[in-house]
């Protein structure tokens, strides 16, 4: 059986390499941006986002603690794990992607919101370059 992971998928790039097609990618990206007037970070909207997730969490979490019935303190259990799925998608992957903030030092910052919720933002930086860089491939070694 052939190894249908090492096979080429896409015959009908004609880039003859990486720096190339990423140039011209970029370029086709920030041109769309330009085009619809469209901000390539999240501005006030983003920041309320933010705000309103972190309190979440925050409120979950002490509604988890302080809720004398157990039925209360489950549902703001679920209610703190739903928190934290939004952080690690809403808050974590984009700042990660540079997608938040103008500002490289901003997004690195909320980026180490997964190291927050019990991950590592170390390990998910290098694993998740991998993945946008080879996508169809599975990613298993660990940094070294």
């Amino acid at each position: 059986m052939k190894d249908r992971m090492n096979q080429s998928t896409t015959p009908f790039l004609p880039y003859t390499n990486d720096a190339e097609l990423k140039q011209k990618l970029f370029a086709k990206v920030r041109h769309y941006f330009e085009e619809n007037g469209i901000a390539r970070s999240g501005g006030a909207r983003l920041v309320f986002k933010i705000a309103t997730i972190y309190a979440w969490f925050v409120s979950s979490y002490c509604a988890m603690l302080f809720l004398e019935p157990v039925w209360a303190g489950i549902i703001a259990a679920m209610s703190l794990g739903l928190s934290i799925g939004c952080i690690g998608t809403c808050i974590m992957h984009e700042s990660n992607h540079g997608a938040c903030f103008k500002s490289q030092r901003v997004n690195r910052i909320l980026g180490h919101s997964l190291d927050l919720i019990g991950g590592s933002s170390y390990y998910w930086r290098w694993s998740h370059g991998l993945h946008h860089r080879y996508p169809n491939k599975l990613v298993s070694s660990s940094p070294a």
